[in-house]
């Protein structure tokens, strides 16, 4: 009977745990791309330097939490965001607004899609 209520206290320690983690990346995956849209919108008005820094912002936030979104989510994605920031520098560089601001619409729209493979639904419950 001990055993028994191990095991549910585990189980509901991991389940626990993912909810968690489901509320961390949500939180994170709104947080990077409000600064990467309005990275976007910045460049796409002009201002490139401002832009720049509210990606470096956005940038920063994410190599913060890198290694924790990689223990729970796949590795593909994550790869195609740290090439698109290494891009960035290089449109700032060669004062590329309209570019700027595509890489940064595409790392947003890819933050998005690694909160939500981490989002809670009924099918990954069961």
């Amino acid at each position: 009977m001990k055993r028994l209520w191990i095991g549910i206290a585990f189980l509901a320690l991991l389940l626990a745990g993912g909810f968690g983690i489901n509320a961390g990346m949500d939180n994170l995956q709104k947080e990077i791309s409000q600064q990467l849209d309005a990275a976007c919108q910045t460049a796409l008005a002009g201002d490139l330097e401002q832009a720049s820094v509210q990606a470096n912002g956005a940038r920063e936030v994410w190599e913060q939490y890198r290694n924790l979104v990689a223990a729970v989510t796949d590795h593909e994605p994550m790869e195609e965001m740290d090439i698109l920031f290494a891009q960035l520098p290089i449109y700032y560089e060669t004062d590329s607004p309209l570019n700027f601001a595509a890489v940064c619409s595409d790392l947003s729209l890819l933050m998005q899609a690694i909160g939500e493979n981490q989002a809670l639904k009924w099918w990954g419950v069961l």
